[in-house]
């Protein structure tokens, strides 16, 4: 009986894993926070792959060095355009 709470926990957990990271790829394209729902859905996916969990690494660093180049741009256009 435990097994299969087990898997039927798993199974849960891998279709709104999913599901949230087909929303967040859908919100790349159209208005809305597509890269924080990536990394929901991939947060949720680790909870039970390993292979999830790199590639949540590698989409939140992915995610700091695209937040500094574009806080970076706007300082930068915030300093010429007051001159």
């Amino acid at each position: 009986m435990k097994k299969v709470a087990n898997q039927t926990k798993k199974i849960i957990i891998t279709l709104t894993g999913f599901i949230v990271l087909i929303i967040g790829i859908i919100l790349l394209i159209a208005p809305g926070p597509g890269w924080v729902v990536i990394i929901i859905g991939l947060g949720i996916l680790a909870t039970e792959y390993a292979w999830a969990h790199h590639l949540l690494h590698k989409a939140k660093s992915y995610y700091e060095k695209v937040k500094q180049r574009a806080l970076s741009g706007m300082k930068s256009k915030k300093d010429s355009s007051s001159k």
